[in-house]
């Protein structure tokens, strides 16, 4: 889970591995700065409420902007950090919120793809190194039906290559 560490005037000291893949490395910029546009001010709220306020624990949800330029929803939990009684930071977790419909959209890309018996056979033919016209050949099908074959398994695997393919399936214990 995405979590950070930011000092008294709000620049973020400590991003761990999590929130360095969803932010990118945001060490040195101020918290506000990746909240999207219309939630920087409720991220500027949240963070007084911590460090003039002494609220202990703060729970809030706003987007911020992931390291690809994208909104992405957060829901953050965050505590204030103490040196004796003053409030020296504030450290925070943030979860990542799915968008309404995107989980449909994981759940499905998370199946395993079925192919048919053809698409195996030709699946393994090219982890083999087979060309369409190798293809061909060695099942007795026009090339024409090769490629048409090839196209509707990159199309199912979810990929643009036949080497894409080939490593998919490899992970995926399909050969």
């Amino acid at each position: 889970m995405p979590a950070y560490l930011v000092d008294r005037h709000g620049r973020i000291r400590w991003l761990n591995a999590a929130a360095l893949s969803l932010l990118g490395d945001a060490r040195g910029r101020l918290i506000s700065s990746l909240a999207a546009p219309d939630h920087v001010q409720r991220s500027r709220e949240q963070l007084a409420r911590k460090l003039v306020g002494g609220r202990s624990r703060t729970d809030f949800e706003i987007d911020v902007i992931d390291r690809h330029g994208g909104r992405t929803p957060v829901a953050i939990s965050s505590v204030p950090v103490r040196h004796g009684r003053d409030v020296v930071g504030v450290f925070g977790v943030a979860n990542p919120r799915p968008r309404p419909g995107a989980k449909a959209r994981i759940a499905e890309s998370e199946r395993e793809p079925s192919l048919t018996p053809r698409q195996h056979e030709v699946l393994r033919l090219l982890a083999d190194g087979a060309s369409t016209e190798e293809v061909a050949a060695a099942l007795g099908l026009s090339e024409e039906t090769v490629r048409n074959h090839i196209r509707q398994l990159l199309r199912r695997l979810g990929v643009h290559s036949r080497l894409a393919a080939v490593a998919y399936a490899r992970r995926r214990g399909l050969l």
